[in-house]
């Protein structure tokens, strides 16, 4: 065993480092079971008892209301929940491009809109601007062909 790997003490294998979750308190700074162990580890627990993981989730929820949210900005977008909010004050809590606040009850957040080539966020889009962008791939040209089809087909 080098320093880039690590011996997973439930399944008894050497894996690479990566396939390790970071673990603070070890000395090595990962866990002692792989992520594949761990994972099978978790949904033994939830088969095991589903309504006390239920349960759980909900109480964990409830006492950290933003910190899914905090981590899904920071992971997908690399900003935090404060920057998500200071954009959606600088839009008036609008979507970006048609004017509107987000019109989902599911959702009830603006999506964070990027360019998926660049990582640029653009701004915040209600779900509906949001998937049509995403259908067209962004493609420009698209776009104003869509237009112009509905400009002369305008009854």
């Amino acid at each position: 065993m080098n320093n880039l790997t690590k011996h997973c003490k439930r399944c008894d294998t050497t894996k690479s480092l990566d396939d390790f979750h970071k673990d603070s308190k070890s000395s090595d700074g990962k866990y002692s079971y792989c992520k594949e162990c761990n994972k099978a580890k978790a949904k033994a627990a939830y088969r095991a008892d589903p309504e006390g993981r239920r349960e759980y989730e909900r109480k964990r929820r409830e006492r950290f209301p933003d910190r899914d949210r905090e981590q899904n900005y920071k992971s997908k977008y690399g900003i935090t929940l404060a920057q998500y909010n200071e954009m959606h004050a600088a839009q008036g809590g609008v979507c970006r491009a048609c004017k509107k606040p987000e019109s989902r009850i599911a959702t009830r957040h603006l999506a964070v809109d990027h360019c998926h080539r660049t990582g640029k966020i653009r701004g915040l889009l209600c779900s509906n601007c949001n998937r049509a962008l995403g259908l067209l791939d962004d493609d420009i040209s698209r776009l104003r062909s869509l237009a112009d089809y509905l400009e002369e087909n305008a009854s």
